[in-house]
This record gives C-alpha cells, sequence and structure tokens, in this order.
C-alpha cells in the first residue's frame, strides 16, 4: 500500500489474548465499527501484514494505522457530559464505546474526570477509579458517579456496598415480555463472563427486575432496577430469562439494528441513594435510533 502521503500510527502490543478490532478501538479511541471498517479496507497492519478484524494478538506484536485520506476517519477521544456537580460528588453521563476506568484505554471516564475535576485522581482507593464508586460496561451508556474526595469515596462506597442505592436501566431485549420478571439468580464470575455457579464455586448475590414498556413480536424495550451490581449483572440476568440485551454478542443475543451501537443496548437511566442524591441521564442518540429502527419510524 502505497504510504508516502499518508499518516501511520503504530501501536505496540503488550497483552495477549485480545482481538484486534477490540485492540484498535481501545488504543486509538475509535469505535470498533471503525476499527473494523479500517481492517477491511487493509489501513491496519499486524506486523506488516493485512489480517482479519478478529485476529488474536500476540504480546510484542505492532499493529500500525495507515490514517491518510481514510473514508472513516480516527474519532477523537469521547467527552463526557456534566449531570450534576455537588462539593463531594459528580454525576456525568458516559457514551457507549468508552471505559468507565483508567487502564485498559485513555479514553476512558476516569481519565476524562481527573482533567476536568483533577481532585477526583486522589480521590478513590485504586488510581485507575479516578474517583469513580461504581462501573459501567464499555458499550453501556448512561450515569456514573465520582466522588470529589477520599471521605465522600468511602461514603458512597459504602452505599453501594450495602444494597441502599437503586439503579435503573432501559434496555432493548430480544423477543416478547409481556409481563415483569425478577431473576434472583447468584453469579459467578468465569473469565470474561458471569453465569450461575457450579457446585462449591464462589458466587455473589444477585436479584434484577424487568418491567416491559412496549412490546413488539421480536423485541421488547423494558426497564430494569436492581440493587446488586454483579460485573455483567442486567446482560446474564437477561440472556438466563430467556431474553437477551439486543447486541450483546457475548451473552448469545442477536445483533443491534444497523445505525445503532456497536454493542449491547443498555443504558444506564438512573441512580438513587435515599436522602442523598437522585440523577439521570438522557437517553443516547443511538438507543434512541435503535428503537425506531425496530418500530420502522
Amino acid at each position: 500500500m502505497p504510504r508516502s502521503t499518508e499518516s501511520v500510527q503504530t501501536f505496540a502490543v503488550v497483552r495477549a489474548g485480545v482481538r484486534l478490532d477490540k485492540f484498535l478501538a481501545d488504543a486509538s479511541g475509535c469505535g470498533r465499527r471503525t476499527a473494523r471498517s479500517l481492517i477491511r479496507e487493509g489501513r491496519v497492519l499486524l506486523d506488516g501484514r493485512s489480517v482479519a478484524p478478529s485476529t488474536t494478538l500476540v504480546a510484542g506484536q505492532s499493529v500500525e494505522i495507515v490514517a491518510g485520506h481514510c473514508d472513516a476517519p480516527i474519532e477523537r477521544p469521547m467527552e463526557l457530559a456534566i449531570i450534576q456537580e455537588a462539593s463531594d460528588f459528580i454525576a456525568v453521563a458516559k457514551p457507549a464505546g468508552m471505559h468507565s476506568v483508567a487502564g485498559n484505554s485513555e479514553n476512558s471516564a476516569a481519565a476524562a474526570l481527573g482533567s476536568l475535576y483533577p481532585e477526583t485522581r486522589t480521590a478513590s482507593r485504586e488510581p485507575i477509579d479516578g474517583g469513580l464508586v461504581h462501573r459501567l460496561d464499555r458499550d453501556t451508556s448512561g450515569v456514573l458517579l465520582a466522588a470529589r474526595n477520599p471521605s465522600a469515596w468511602r461514603r458512597l462506597r459504602c452505599a453501594f456496598s450495602e444494597h441502599r442505592v437503586r439503579k435503573h436501566y432501559l434496555a432493548l431485549v430480544g423477543g416478547e415480555v409481556r409481563e415483569t420478571v425478577t431473576i434472583d439468580q447468584p453469579l459467578a464470575r468465569r473469565n470474561a463472563r458471569v453465569g450461575r455457579p457450579h457446585r462449591g464455586e464462589k458466587s455473589f448475590e444477585a436479584q434484577t427486575s424487568f418491567y416491559p414498556l412496549e412490546t413488539a413480536k421480536h423485541w421488547s424495550l423494558v426497564l430494569v432496577s436492581m440493587r446488586t451490581g454483579v460485573t455483567h449483572q442486567i446482560r446474564a440476568h437477561a440472556a438466563l430469562a430467556g431474553f437477551a440485551i439486543l447486541g450483546d454478542m457475548k451473552y448469545g443475543s442477536l445483533a443491534a439494528p444497523v445505525a445503532s451501537r456497536d454493542g449491547q443496548l443498555l443504558h444506564a437511566l438512573r441512580l438513587e441513594i435515599a436522602g442523598e442524591l437522585d440523577v439521570a441521564a438522557p437517553v443516547d442518540a443511538d438507543f434512541k435510533a435503535a428503537l425506531a429502527a425496530l418500530r420502522g419510524d
């Protein structure tokens, strides 16, 4: 490929076992869909060769992005929308495609918060958390809460660990959900997934309720509420209930509608701590686009 007039970005692979498209999305700050487009156009080279987006990387390899006149340019890091600013906490709306904590990518809510509110960098016990008192999956949008000092971080974390926080989500799922469904199923963490625990395996309490808001033949819009917060809890419980979240390929869902987000259609709508705070995040445009596509609007 001619490269004399094209810029090249080079990234070193330091962790084995990651797919090329995910590595590229994280390392460059572009979305997964853009990463796959770049790879398929031959503008991404792994050790000098064009390979498939699903290629598993090995530590020590080199990934080059030949940008130049690419029709799908690399996106700039995403920005956070501030929902509420208080003396001891910040509530923000995280877009889908952004990591919550630092470490996986510079494109993280923790890093963005640290640049806007430097005090959050030292508020949490672990520096990568950047003051965040909870996390959202990379492809889940919505409310994130960060403390501005260590005392607030400890207080808010205590509210989460004591299950005094009420969390509400919107989800688009496959199948008809005609009535309220509550899943009370402990979950065990197993590699990058969670599921029903095997006998004797360590597990975590998890209860999720799904309330139908709109139902069609092959999909439903549901309100999800929970007090516990196991990794992937909503995603795993939805799949166990027989209506996995659209776009959540890890838990066996159907693909998301065209022109919507690249990942599970799950939005953290509202977060409540009785007597302390009640914050909500507007629904993202890509979630609205998915709903409109399903309706046939």
